[in-house]
C-alpha cells in the first residue's frame, strides 16, 4: 500500500509540470514585451526602503563572519575549550 501510495505521488509530481503545445505558455508575441519602469514609478520612500534592504542582506554574511571569528578568537585567548 505504501508503494502504491508513494508510486501516485511521484507521477503527480512528475507529470504535474507538463504542459500541452496548445497552452497559452507558448503564445509569444509582441504585447508580451516588458515595458521599461518609468522615472516616477515608484514613490521615493519605496526606493529608500529597498536600497537598505539589499544593504542588509548583503552586510549578513559578512556580519556573521567577523562575529564567528571575534566569538573564536576570545574562546581560544581565554583559554575555554
Amino acid at each position: 500500500m505504501k508503494k502504491i501510495f508513494w508510486l501516485l505521488i511521484c507521477m503527480l509530481i512528475l507529470f504535474s509540470g507538463c504542459q500541452t503545445t496548445q497552452s497559452k505558455a507558448y503564445d509569444f508575441d509582441d504585447s508580451d514585451d516588458p515595458v521599461e519602469y518609468e522615472e516616477d514609478e515608484f514613490p521615493e520612500w519605496l526606493k529608500t526602503i529597498r536600497r537598505t534592504e539589499i544593504v542588509f542582506a548583503g552586510s549578513i554574511p559578512i556580519t556573521l563572519m567577523v562575529s564567528s571569528l571575534a566569538f573564536t578568537l576570545y574562546d581560544n585567548i581565554s583559554g575555554n575549550e
